[in-house]
């Protein structure tokens, strides 16, 4: 990089004054702020410079070409090195150029990224030793590069000899085992916004390009840097952070909250030494203000170009989804750049709606099926089916019409939705013809949508209704059960069963069931509750528990059958074998719970009041032991296994107890009252209805810290 100069200032000084020039002192602790203190990233910072050097050398060379090589560390060869085919440096430039700091062969032209000749020191940053490899007009000679014991960086020959090689440079150094992947993550970093990166030798690692949102001449806002913490400035390869501007106008403040991506000629903008920053010179700013003001009157003629690319309504509405809609969208903090009401549509202003409503189409009814996840335990969830009257916006969605003449189509979609996203099916229906055409046609006018963008039901595979769970099955011995339908709440109990055949020999679990209720003791009767019991069960266990009804009059077969098991028996296992811990956790909070609800006690005041006491002490204690009982009662972290015994309250009963029963709780209170005359008034009730306010429901903070700092007081 060409550096700028500066301009020649003339100082008038008296012949009586004395001047001396500033000067460097040479020494250890100068050298190592030059090399280690200059990098906060270390590791990018090494891979950033020497590649930089690297691609400087091929443009030097005309040999852009040939390309350069950069090999990553391993567990088997744990060393970094990087090899480019450039101009290569004789013996005087390599002693020259590695030995003098601020010495650089590239100050004279804007095609060159170098010019502080810093970077090819940039190794010491990580290491106190590492190899130089020089071909050059046929010789090629290697050198170490290493601090020595006096603290000095030095170089030393330590081979040389003939070949036939391509001219260009090698540096090479190990690296900690424990480093391997920050050089893996940072050299990702580093080469996603290089013009020329590298072929990998050994390790290859893939570095994507991403599509942006929306792009420009030299700027682009992508996907996955939007709202992040900066704008970048790409010169020379090397991102620079923009992340504050000094500038009256607000537009530049927008734009550059959307982490906008800037390309910049080498040399439109100052660095600092580390080539982590920009140096925020008078030039710099302007430079910056100039571009970003070529970028915003370009925005506009951006977005207005992809909305007359809309062939339909529905797609202008998706495009103005993904805008302008939400917060994580890119134009939505962008008022001062690019409002939606500067942008149209065939002549009409684009109304910005992250989805559309179809309450007030008659006929149309919209199912949504998703995954939802319910536990952190899972990675697989049961679909759920939602009504909803709003679709959302978007070219992702995967719509169905319910074309089929019967039922089906629910357990179609909720399979599709299975294996692979979620999905909406809608039923166009009048005078009770299903996938009317008139209704139909209203739909497509009134979301603007065309026909392509819906799928037909009856072009998806009928679902497997049946795989079975356990055993090793012969195929031969059939039987006919009931198979719990879980996809849905329905308006009767024979809706929730659906009529299967199974090989007996499988097994599986099952339920008895009469008039379509199960029989079981402690298994909830109704099929909605058993519906919802099993879908927690699911979530718990990581797997699609099938649950078989069968009837009284075949039970017996299936209770004397070793590879069938009662869900009873199957719930009291998965409880006792795999979540015992848990289960006393929830039966302890309820019970700490029942207590605290018992106990006429101000539980929110004494809480408060803890929370502020520095000398525990019995007032500290008591409001600890009320404060534990509570953080009990409200555990999330076993939500999943509390729900479930909701549903199977009288399996695997375990005796626990509560920290604290109501009478002890009350007998303490009552003693600390009578000990503590400020907390008998700080506590004091209106009346005796429970409705009635305390004292304390309307302190803040600063009032209990005064009641806690006189009670500690007494306490000592």
């Amino acid at each position: 990089m060409a550096i700028v100069s500066q301009p020649n200032i003339k100082v008038n000084k008296s012949d009586t004054f004395e001047s001396e020039n500033f000067r460097i002192e040479s020494s250890p602790e100068a050298f190592r702020i030059l090399s280690d203190g200059l990098y906060s990233n270390k590791v990018k910072a090494v891979i950033r410079e020497l590649s930089t050097n690297a691609v400087d050398s091929l443009i030097d060379a005309g040999t852009q070409h040939l390309g350069y090589e950069t090999h990553l560390p391993t567990s088997m060869e744990p060393h970094f090195s990087i090899r480019d085919f450039g101009t290569g440096l004789g013996h005087q430039e390599v002693v020259g150029l590695y030995t003098t700091y601020f010495s650089s062969n590239k100050t004279h032209s804007n095609e060159f990224t170098g010019q502080l000749g810093l970077g090819s020191k940039s190794p010491f940053a990580y290491t106190d030793s590492f190899t130089i490899t020089s071909c050059k007009d046929g010789y090629k000679r290697v050198y170490n590069a290493h601090i020595s014991e006096a603290g000095y960086p030095a170089i030393s020959l330590l081979t040389e000899d003939v070949t036939d090689e391509y001219n260009g440079i090698e540096i090479k150094f190990p690296v900690k085992s424990e480093d391997n992947m920050e050089f893996e993550e940072e050299a990702v970093e580093v080469y996603r916004h290089f013009n020329l990166r590298p072929s990998f030798v050994g390790k290859q690692i893939t570095i994507e390009s991403e599509e942006p949102v929306l792009k420009g001449n030299g700027w682009r806002i992508e996907t996955s840097r939007y709202r992040a913490d900066s704008a970048i400035a790409i010169m020379g390869n090397i991102a620079y952070p923009i992340s504050k501007l000094d500038s009256d106008n607000s537009a530049h403040t927008n734009l550059i909250d959307t982490g906008v991506v800037i390309d910049f000629n080498i040399g439109d903008l100052s660095i600092t030494p580390s080539r982590e920053s920009l140096s925020m010179t008078k030039r710099t700013i302007h430079n910056l203000k100039k571009r970003l003001d070529e970028i915003i009157s370009e925005i506009k003629d951006e977005v207005q170009g992809k909305f007359d690319g809309c062939e339909t309504l529905w797609d202008a509405r998706c495009v103005s989804a993904s805008l302008f809609g939400s917060w994580s969208s890119p134009l939505y903090h962008l008022g001062n750049v690019c409002r939606a009401s500067d942008i149209q549509y065939k002549g009409d202003s684009i109304q910005i709606n992250t989805s559309v409503s179809l309450s007030d189409l008659s006929g149309v009814s919209m199912w949504n099926f998703n995954s939802s996840s319910y536990s952190w335990r899972s990675s697989s969830h049961p679909v759920r089916r939602e009504s909803t009257n709003g679709l959302p916006c978007s070219k992702e969605i995967k719509i169905f019409v319910d074309d089929l003449s019967g039922t089906g189509a629910y357990s179609r979609c909720k399979e599709w939705t299975e294996n692979n996203s979620e999905c909406y099916l809608v039923r166009f229906t009048k005078d009770g013809v299903k996938n009317h055409a008139d209704i139909r046609k209203e739909f497509l006018d009134f979301t603007g949508m065309d026909e392509s963008v819906l799928s037909l039901v009856s072009e998806l595979p009928k679902p497997t209704r049946f795989s079975s769970r356990r055993g090793t099955g012969t195929g031969v011995r059939k039987d006919k059960v009931l198979l719990l339908d879980k996809s849905s709440d329905f308006s009767n109990n024979s809706q929730y069963w659906d009529s299967c055949e199974v090989d007996f020999d499988n097994g599986g679990l099952y339920v008895e069931i009469n008039r379509y209720k199960t029989q079981d003791s402690g298994v909830p009767e109704h099929p909605e509750r058993l519906r919802r019991a099993i879908l927690c069960l699911d979530r718990l266990t990581d797997e699609d528990n099938k649950v078989y009804g069968v009837k009284s009059a075949n039970i017996n077969r299936y209770r004397q059958d070793e590879n069938w098991i009662s869900l009873s028996d199957h719930i009291q296992s998965v409880i006792q074998e795999e979540y015992s811990e848990e289960h006393k956790s929830v039966l302890r909070s309820k019970e700490n719970s029942k207590q605290l609800t018992r106990a006429e006690i101000p539980e929110k005041g004494i809480i408060e009041l803890g929370k502020v006491l520095s000398n525990r002490g019995e007032v500290g204690e008591f409001c600890k032991v009320v404060s534990d009982m509570r953080k009990s009662a409200d555990r999330e972290d076993v939500e999943d296994i509390k729900k479930l015994l909701s549903y199977f309250d009288d399996i695997a009963k375990v005796e626990v107890k509560a920290i604290a029963t109501d009478e002890i709780l009350e007998e303490k209170y009552g003693q600390l009252l009578d000990k503590y005359e400020l907390l008998k008034v700080t506590f004091a009730s209106g009346g005796e209805s429970y409705w009635c306010r305390r004292a304390c429901d309307s302190f803040n903070e600063e009032h209990w810290k005064i009641i806690a700092k006189t009670v500690e007081e007494q306490q000592v």
